[in-house]
This record gives C-alpha cells, structure tokens and sequence, in this order.
C-alpha cells in the first residue's frame, strides 16, 4: 500500500483559515462577490479535512467502521463537486461583472447548477450502483467506472468558464485576463509535480493556490480601495448597487461631482491637488457615516444610502451643499470648488446597476449644462428623457447603417443678382415609423456621444453624390464640418479624394465652420484651411454674432464669407442694432468678404438687410430647408422664369 504524504494538505488548510479569517476583516462591501469566495473557501477547508480524515483512516485497516469510512468517502466527492461549481460560479461573476448582458451568465448558471444536481444524484446511488467507489469488506477502496465523473464535471465548468470569457472578453478586467492566462501554467506546474511525486496528496495544495490567486486578483483590500482616497472603488459600487437591486432593498445613491479641480491642480501643482481631493474624500465619508462612500471616477464620489428617512436625507444634501460653498484650505492655499449632485430611489424599468449608473451620470451632466451647483432628484420624468436619449443614439447609428439620413437644401438668394444661386446643406433623420427627428434634438446628442464626426463625413459624401446627380444644378453647395474632422491626421487627402470621386470640383463646395471650432485648436485649423483653400475649396465662418464673436478670425483666416447669426438680424429694428449690422456688413467688404444673413423670417427684415448691404439672404422669408426634388423645381422654375425678384 502506498503510503501518502499529508503535508501539503496541512498547509493548504492552514492557508485557506488564514484567506478566511483576513477576508472577513478586511472587505466587507462587496457582499455577492465575497459571498460566493467564502463560501469557495468553506466547501474547500471542508473537502480537504475529509480527504484527509478519509485516506488516514482507511490506512488503517479496524480503526473506523465501514459506515464511517463510506461516509466520508462520499463527502469527499460530494465536496469536490460543491467546490468546482461554487468556483465555476465565483469566475462567471467576475467575467460578467462589467457586461450589461448578463445572458450568458444565467444560462452558464443554470447548465452548472444542473450538473452539480446530476452530479449529487450519482452520488446518492453510489451505495447500489458502485459508480464511483466501492469499499471491501476489509475498508479496502475500489475506484469504480464513474470514478473520474469529478473531473470530467470540472473540464465543463472550465470550459463554460472558458466560453464566456471569450465572449464577453472586451469587458472583462485586465485582472481576470491575468488570472485566465496564469491558470494553464499553475495547472501544468502542478500536475507535473503530481507526476513526480505520486504519493503526495494535491488535490488540496490546488484549491488552496487558486483561493489565493483569487484573493491577491480580487480579494484583497487593495483591489477595493482607492490608493489616493481611502474609499471603496466603484467595482464596490456597482457591487453593492447590484446586491441592493436583486434584494429590491430600499434604497438612496448620490454622485457628488466637483467641478473646476482641474484649475486647483493647475494653478497649486498636483500634490497640493491630491490634498484637497483627500481633504473633500474625508469630509464625505464622515458625513456619509450610515451609507457605502467610493470614488466613482476622478472628481466624482458614489455614496449608496440603505433605508434613510426622506428628511434626514434632506438635511444630508443640504449640509454638503453648504460646504462646498465654503472654502477649502490646506496649508495656507484655498480654493473655492463647486458641486453639482444627482440622486435616485428607483430602479424604474433598468434591469442592472449599469442603468442605473448611467442614469446618474446623465443627470450630473444635466447639472453642467445648467452651470453646476445644483442637486438633481432623478425623477421618472428624467428617466423618461434619458431613455428617449439612449433611444435616439440607437436610431442614429442603426440610420447611418440603414441609410435614414438624408439632405435638405435650403436656398440662398443673391441680392445683386436677384435669384437663389447657392444653398445649404441640411442633414435630416427620420425613425423607423417614417416620422422626422428634429435635427436639434439628434445633432447636439451626436456631438456629446461621438458620432457627429461620422455624420458630418457622410453629409460630404451625400453633398458630392447630389452635385454629380444633378449637372443642372450649378451653384456652389455648403455643408457643415466639426472639430473632430479637423482634428483628423487625413482630413486634407479624405475630403479631396472624395470631390475627385465623384468628379465634383473644390469650388463647388463651402465648408461652414463656427468659432467655437476655431478656439478649439486654431494652429491645426489654420493650417487645415490653408491647405483647403489652395484647394479651391472656400470657407464660411457660421454664426457670426453669438458668443464671443472675434474679428481677429476673421482677419488672420482665408474666409470667403461671413454668416450673420439670426440674433443680429431678429433686433434689427432696433436702431442701436441697425447701426451695428451696417458697420459689420462694411467692415467685411472693406477686406473683400461677403456676406450672408441668416435667419431672415419677413419683409421688413428682409428689406432693412438688403439697404445695408448683406450679399446673401437665407431664412424662411424666401424659403425654407426643401427636399432634394423640391429644391431642384425651384432652381429650374427660376431659370425658366429669369428670376425676378
């Protein structure tokens, strides 16, 4: 009989206590993660003491009766099988942790919770059957057919394990990537040590390295808690969101966003930064006393209330607002640092905790569009909007896919010639019921998600198909470009490759652009226009006369043409404002640039323009944005007509 060596056994169990008792002191806010590793390490302590007690008993021969020995044979296996699917469980956890769609985890549950059922109904009949193992009359064990069911159970769980991961691999953490490539060579190194130390005992020494690569990966305080601020993370956050919403607890989260940091770290360097973000972390944690406080992201901290009463509450947000309205101090400097807060109570119709955070995120950023400093309740009527939002997103890129954008043309008519001789392009979007988006609902939403860049590109394109299709049309075409697009290394060959593509020639094309793109990097803009305009392309500057409207852009960049904002034409009557127009209007074609006024909506504004000298008139005095045939009956109609005016 061979005789087994227990050691590695003993230090496995001693590791394991050790996991056990520093994990319950020292996370205790990630309740279903925790949970289920607890429960790994209990169903792993368990199955290596009965191993141990089974195997040293059946050593020797009258010590302990059949029934005991059968006993713990049969736990043993049973053990075996609770710690594979309890670790299959803790892995699909964590690979799914980030994804929204969760589908692949249930079905992997499911499958492994079958398993471990089939698993322990084998096991129940091993008595009769003999499947896995059978003891002699002696206490002798005898391996039965079945006897390798347990690993053949633990190369599914992996395998499930193994499938999801690569689906879901894009959301999975660098940690659990690390953990997924580690696992092959810790299993080959330790089978090969089993190979050539047969009569050592490892099947414990295994359970107890996997346990503790786990704790180091996730486990371990460190991983919960962020170096700068002592608080929880916002792995810690979701976590505890996620537990609150499966147990339909009640419950209150709040996002704190400080804004103007980036000017503290700026002006006083980055460690007196650091300070100050320490300093407002303390400050939130002790006011936070009864509820989870984590660093969210950067400046923003995610604290979760469990059942508080609507006043205490009340008084909890405005005593934050109060200090944040006072100064913050650290040795000797001080600053002064607004917040903006946003708070939910609802779990309305979100199916995860990624709803729910994006919820959260959409009010703060609510919050910065009105100037910040305000406490956003997230109520049914803001999900209701934050829902229609995401809604959109979906309709503009599957429109960009399906071919739902389409153009516009809205006419310019030319003072000096007395007919429409150009236009604007116009990007438009209908749903999938055939109904009209408004472009100041859909635009605005591209530019805060992203997507602006691809549809401005696509608008090129479609502006270069129009002119090719129609070889009557003669007059120029302008469209609009975004900061993105300048921002683009190629921007110069794409836009020229496309014109020589279709044929259509640079001076068919106006390129409108706003201020606000111009300050967003005016070297790369220059540079960007000059190669154009050699081109033969010409540039707009739109809407002249909102925000900081600067003359110097116009001065030191090769424009063609300036484009008066319709809040200069709606004052118009206004003599103050009249006299404004006409030395604007004479600046600009004392330096050779026209110019065209927007929004020009009836006769008399339409009049007054045209006596102070506009060049162009656009607005829905002379015509609104057209459809493609509509706007070419138009243009055809007036040169049958010799367009008079």
């Amino acid at each position: 009989m061979m005789h087994w060596s227990f050691e590695g056994e003993y230090i496995a169990c001693i590791i394991i206590l050790i996991l056990a008792l520093y994990s319950r002191e020292r996370v205790t806010h990630v309740e279903q993660q925790n949970a289920l590793y607890y429960e790994c390490l209990s169903a792993s302590f368990c199955s290596i003491v009965i191993n141990i007690a089974a195997i040293w008993l059946m050593g020797r021969p009258g010590m302990a009766p059949y029934w005991l020995l059968y006993l713990l044979n049969i736990s043993y296996f049973v053990s075996m099988a609770a710690v594979e699917f309890l670790m299959a469980r803790y892995y699909l956890l964590l690979i799914h942790r980030n994804s929204a769609d969760k589908r692949c985890y249930y079905r992997a549950e499911k499958v492994s919770g079958g398993l471990l059922i089939l698993y322990l109904a084998v096991a129940a009949f091993n008595m009769r059957t003999g499947i896995i193992f059978t003891l002699g009359a002696d206490g002798s064990y005898v391996r039965g057919p079945g006897n390798r069911l347990i690993y053949v159970l633990f190369l599914i769980y992996w395998l499930m394990v193994l499938v999801c991961f690569v689906r879901q691999r894009r959301y999975v953490e660098r940690s659990m990537r690390q953990v997924m490539k580690l696992a092959p060579v810790i299993a080959l190194f330790l089978g090969t040590f089993q190979g050539m130390y047969p009569e050592m005992i490892m099947s414990g020494t295994v359970m107890a390295v996997s346990l503790l690569i786990l704790f180091i990966s996730f486990q371990s305080q460190k991983i919960h808690t962020d170096d700068l601020t002592g608080l929880f993370t916002r792995e810690v956050f979701y976590d505890q969101m996620e537990q609150r919403r499966q147990e339909r607890q009640p419950f209150k989260t709040v996002i704190i966003s400080v804004h103007q940091f980036k000017m503290v770290n700026e002006k006083y360097g980055t460690r007196v930064g650091d300070a100050f973000l320490r300093q407002i972390a303390e400050y939130i944690r002790e006011a936070s006393k009864e509820a989870t406080v984590c660093r969210y992201a950067g400046v923003r901290f995610g604290i979760i209330f469990g059942g508080i009463p609507q006043q205490e509450f009340d008084r909890y947000l405005a005593a934050v607002r109060e200090r944040f309205e006072r100064v913050w101090i650290y040795e000797g400097y001080r600053c002064r640092l607004p917040v903006s807060m946003a708070y939910i109570d609802q779990y309305y119709e979100m199916e995860d905790v990624g709803g729910l955070s994006a919820c959260l995120d959409y009010a703060i950023g609510i919050c910065k569009e009105r100037g910040g400093g305000q406490c956003l309740y997230f109520s049914r009527e803001m999900y209701l909007a934050f829902r229609r939002q995401n809604q959109l997103v979906e309709l503009i890129k599957r429109g960009m896919e399906a071919e739902r954008f389409y153009l516009d043309f809205q006419p310019v008519y030319n003072c000096a010639k007395g007919k429409f001789d150009s236009c604007e392009a116009l990007l438009r979007l209908k749903d999938e019921n055939g109904s009209n988006v408004s472009p100041a609902e859909f635009i605005p939403l591209a530019e805060k998600r992203g997507l602006i860049n691809g549809l401005s590109w696509m608008v090129i394109e479609m502006a270069c198909r129009f002119i090719r299709d129609h070889p009557d049309y003669s007059g120029s075409l302008s469209i609009n470009f975004s900061i993105l697009q300048f921002l683009e290394v190629d921007m110069v060959p794409r836009i020229i490759a496309l014109t020589q593509r279709y044929g259509v020639r640079p001076e068919r094309l106006k390129i409108e652009i706003t201020e606000r793109i111009i300050a967003e990097d005016t070297k790369r803009v220059l540079a960007v226009m000059n190669q154009l305009t050699r081109s033969g392309f010409g540039f707009y500057l739109d809407d002249f006369g909102t925000g900081y409207s600067s003359l110097s852009y116009v001065l030191t960049l090769p424009f063609e043409c300036i484009k008066l904002d319709k809040s200069l034409v709606d004052g118009i009557g206004n003599e103050k404002n009249r006299i404004l127009v006409e030395a604007i209007v004479r600046c600009f074609h004392s330096i050779g640039v026209e110019t065209i006024t927007e929004g020009v909506e009836n006769e008399g504004q339409r009049r007054i323009m045209a006596e102070l000298g506009t060049d162009k008139i656009q607005g829905y005095y002379y015509s609104r944005p057209l459809p493609e045939k509509e706007f070419l009956e138009l243009m055809r109609g007036q040169e049958r007509s010799g367009c008079a005016e």
